[in-house]
């Protein structure tokens, strides 16, 4: 899960499964422009975006697991 959304400054994000070690998060705007490319971890600071629309994909393997819109304000 990611939350709060809508958020203004940190996204929290919760995976509930062991291989955490392993995930890639990678944050894109509405046009596809990447945005940031880390390796897993609980709190992503966002205050530095601009107001608008994200999708926050989570790959393991280079395989995507999920993907979720996220909106800054």
């Amino acid at each position: 899960s990611v939350y709060p959304n809508p958020a203004n400054g940190i996204l929290n994000l919760n995976y509930r499964k062991k291989e955490k070690e392993d995930l890639i998060i990678k944050l894109v705007d509405v046009v596809g422009k990447e945005i940031l490319i880390e390796k897993y971890k609980e709190v992503i600071d966002i205050s530095n975006l601009e107001n608008g629309i994200y999708f926050l994909s989570l790959y393991k393997d280079s395989l995507l697991i999920e993907t979720k819109k996220v909106i800054k304000n």
